[in-house]
């Protein structure tokens, strides 16, 4: 398991990542519409589970997150602009964390 502190600050790489990227806002509304859930999000409510990104985060890990709570396909910028960034996410993430 993760230490509290390693996430805070993969979680602040993830955020400024975003943000430097021009998709921060885009993201966050993204991931809380019903619209561009991904099966993350759908399956939890079919169980009647909360789901947060902290839970999905820990879940998954921080490095796949780009990918793990969005359709793609249902963006108005589509699946390869999303793909091209996941990809950019998770080399800059490996190259700061491991």
């Amino acid at each position: 398991m993760i230490s509290n502190n390693i996430y805070k600050e993969q979680k602040k790489f993830f955020t400024r990542f975003l943000k430097e990227n021009n998709v921060y806002v885009r993201y966050i509304k993204y991931i809380k519409n019903k619209d561009y859930y991904n099966c993350y999000q759908k399956n939890r409510e079919e169980t009647n589970i909360c789901w947060s990104f902290d839970s999905c985060a820990k879940e998954y890990g921080m490095r796949n997150m780009v990918s793990m709570l969005i359709t793609w396909s249902s963006t108005p910028e589509g699946g390869d602009f999303w793909s091209k960034l996941s990809d950019k996410f998770k080399k800059e993430f490996s190259e700061r964390f491991y």
